[in-house]
């Protein structure tokens, strides 16, 4: 029975992959692992690239998705179209393994079961440490309800089409991907029996500067957008999802291919062509063409005049916050399955967009 172990990484330290990596190698059986780099910038890249030659059971695949958000559920995805074992271990970079950890998923590996477990959390100061598994002492421990450590058969998650490509940023993937399975008659296991995994501390991915506009996207209360679409997927008992593909490798020609547009556009903040550019122009584009689109803030005429004018007609020659555009762009980016494109943020005032239809 074959098992890989599947990590999926976007632009982090690479301190943490060495720990769990190293506790791998203590493991009595052999061990697989496919690392996807989700299109991490070049000095991370390569950072990490050289770490994984230290590991001769470690393969790693690149994909081009530079200049868009983090998405775990597109990652996993593609590595899962990359995987040739019967079964995937959804690993997560910050994870310690227990000695005993592949002897036991071998075990409980078995068609139609899913398996998700119980995850020791380390504090800061107890991740720096250099001591044997047991150990470690833990802050607390995962409930039932986190699904992120997860053990699963390959050939049940592509009958679905694998992951939710609709899941960004953070949150709701892991709960899809298990109440999907149930779905299609696929018993999903909380294993507690003993701690196997530990996770070492980092700051809080998820909150950190998601209400200002930064380089690093984010998108305020992203989360709470997932399970919006979590809570569809519910009401409608959908099984299979992306049905015209998923998990899509972007090479390096594709990423060159946006640097190219066919046109440009520069859009001003102002409400009403931020509006239809949402409403209309982006769900209006020619198969195959690269469009530029510039996004800068406009000038906010804030006279007495002006302000007495936007008193009476308040819905009139509005201007939105860049933060308030690069938040509705990303949330209608993800949203569309059938497009490439980079999104950057330049400055406090200026968004750009390249976008290809497919």
């Amino acid at each position: 029975m074959s098992i890989t172990i599947l990590y999926v990484f976007k632009n982090k330290e690479v301190s943490r992959v060495k720990k769990s990596l190293d506790s791998l190698l203590i493991q009595n059986q052999a061990v697989d692992v496919l690392f996807v780099d989700y299109g991490s910038d070049t000095v991370y890249a390569d950072e990490i690239q050289d770490l994984l030659k230290q590991y001769d059971f470690v393969r790693y695949l690149y994909t081009y998705h530079k200049k868009q958000p983090w998405s775990r559920a597109k990652a996993i995805n593609i590595g899962l179209q990359s995987i040739s074992s019967e079964y995937v271990f959804v690993a997560d970079i910050d994870i310690i393994f227990a000695p005993q950890f592949l002897e036991t998923i071998q075990s409980l590996a078995k068609p139609e079961r899913s398996y998700y477990f119980k995850v020791g959390f380390l504090s800061e100061k107890e991740s720096q440490k250099q001591i044997e598994f047991a150990q470690y002492q833990p802050d607390f421990f995962s409930k039932p309800g986190a699904m992120g450590m997860s053990l699963f058969s390959i050939k049940d998650l592509k009958a679905l089409n694998g992951f939710n490509e609709f899941y960004h940023f953070w949150g709701a993937e892991d709960e899809d991907i298990h109440y999907r399975l149930k779905l299609h008659g696929i018993t999903s296991n909380f294993y507690n029996d003993e701690v196997l995994l530990l996770h070492q501390w980092h700051p809080i991915y998820r909150v950190l500067a998601q209400n200002k506009l930064t380089v690093d996207l984010q998108v305020y209360n992203i989360a709470r957008f997932n399970q919006e679409h979590f809570k569809y997927i519910k009401s409608n008992g959908d099984k299979i999802v992306d049905t015209e593909g998923f998990g899509i490798l972007l090479t390096q020609l594709d990423y060159e291919r946006l640097k190219t547009p066919d046109t440009s556009t520069s859009i001003e903040s102002q409400k009403y062509a931020i509006d239809y550019f949402l409403a209309y122009t982006i769900h209006h584009l020619q198969i195959g063409e690269v469009y530029h689109f510039s996004f800068h803030k406009g000038n906010c005429d804030r006279s007495l005049k002006k302000r007495m004018k936007h008193f009476i007609k308040p819905n009139q020659d509005g201007y939105y916050t860049m933060k308030f555009i690069n938040d509705m762009i990303l949330k209608s980016l993800v949203a569309i399955r059938d497009i490439q494109y980079s999104f950057e943020v330049l400055s406090n005032e200026y968004l750009t967009l390249s976008i290809r239809k497919l």
